[in-house]
């Protein structure tokens, strides 16, 4: 229970970051001045020892199915996040530091039939499409950096769902008299 306690108390600090990273780009772009990229070179290094433990030493024999189903779907996210944020770092390492620096104009680029410059009534939000109806975005990143927001709205919900799993897990794992 405490590995559990543990990581999605980590966790839930990078599911902020990345929802004000995501929210500051959305907002910038709202308002027509798109902001240069920055790089992600956050290396979170967890490792789950009880977890293993107990599988090597076979302390899951004690739980029922329904519990080992759902700390093994727990344990997975977590290394689907793992590697989205390695993946992340990578790219900010190998795409993004070489135009550390560079203005805005270098990730971003006008929507195709507007021109360019100046507040935008309405653009669209790096990590999705404008609603039904509204009008279209003023700015649209650069084809070789569509995985930035991309890869950060994909490790945003995994994050999530991992704080989401811990918090149940922990209320399920809690003695009988503190659940």
């Amino acid at each position: 229970r405490r590995e559990v306690m543990d990581i999605g108390a980590g966790v839930v600090g990078v599911h902020r970051r990345l929802g004000a990273t995501l929210a500051r780009l959305d907002s910038a772009v709202r308002v027509g001045q798109p902001l240069p990229l920055q790089p992600m070179l956050e290396t979170e290094a967890i490792q789950p020892h009880m977890w293993q433990t107990a599988m090597q030493s076979g302390a899951l024999d004690l739980l029922d199915v329904a519990t080992v189903w759902r700390l093994s779907e727990f344990y997975n996210e977590l290394s689907v996040g793992t590697q989205q944020l390695h993946r992340l770092g990578e790219l900010s390492e190998t795409v993004l530091l070489p135009v550390a620096g560079a203005p805005a104009e270098e990730f971003w680029r006008p929507a195709a039939g507007l021109p360019s410059g100046g507040p935008s009534a309405a653009a669209e939000p790096p990590t999705g499409g404008p609603p039904a109806g509204a009008p279209q975005p003023r700015y649209r990143l650069q084809p070789r950096y569509q995985w930035y927001t991309a890869t950060l709205g994909e490790l945003y919900e995994t994050t999530g769902t991992i704080v989401a799993q811990s918090d149940s897990l922990a209320r399920l794992l809690a003695p009988p008299g503190r659940r």
